[in-house]
């Protein structure tokens, strides 16, 4: 049944891609490159310089701290015990033939889940907890066209993007309740001394 699922969304995907005869390939390689080891990991970076900013400092050292407890649960741990091959090694020749269709990007690691999706997740979940609500879900979007992006590049199953927005969303919550202790422990308490 998961590989019907999976199979069914892909091939959507790719008829997508068909449709608008590979236009949009440009923009959503764009897209995946924000968590891409080969740039550095961008999202990685622009949480440093939040953190440089005393206006942000918060939401980017969240940010940092949950990419990093998603790099361990993702990249250390899951995908290791996983073992999944992607969808283009997978043996089966529409996914492969879809993936050269798209570019053909290689990937290193293993499938699931998602690291791109997991990172994504973590830092856009750090981003919604610490800013203003009335906007902060619209940083939700960003994680639903990093999914996109990978189903679209045929390097990941739709299920392993839905593992990784999972994983990516757990490792936001532990890092605010991380970033919570300190501040009230630590923060709090060199206020009242300061006083």
């Amino acid at each position: 049944m998961i590989h019907f699922i999976d199979y069914t969304i892909l091939k959507l995907i790719h008829e997508f891609a068909l449709m608008t005869g590979n236009r949009f390939t440009p923009f959503i390689r764009f897209i995946s490159y924000l968590c891409d080891s080969h740039a550095l990991f961008p999202i990685v970076w622009i949480s440093i310089i939040l953190i440089c900013i005393k206006k942000t400092r918060k939401v980017g050292t969240a940010m940092l701290i949950a990419i990093l407890i998603n790099f361990l649960f993702t990249n250390l741990g899951l995908k290791i015990i996983v073992g999944r091959l992607r969808p283009y090694q997978s043996g089966n020749v529409d996914y492969y033939n879809w993936w050269k269709y798209v570019g053909g990007l290689a990937m290193r690691e293993y499938s699931f889940p998602s690291g791109h999706v997991s990172t994504t997740m973590a830092a856009m979940g750090a981003v919604f907890f610490y800013t203003n609500k009335k906007y902060s879900w619209l940083a939700f979007l960003l994680v639903i066209l990093m999914g996109f992006s990978r189903n679209y590049l045929v390097v990941h199953y739709p299920t392993d993007v839905l593992g990784g927005a999972i994983i990516g969303f757990i490792s936001a919550l532990i890092a605010r309740i991380l970033i919570n202790r300190y501040y009230n422990l630590y923060i709090s308490d060199n206020y009242i001394e300061q006083k």
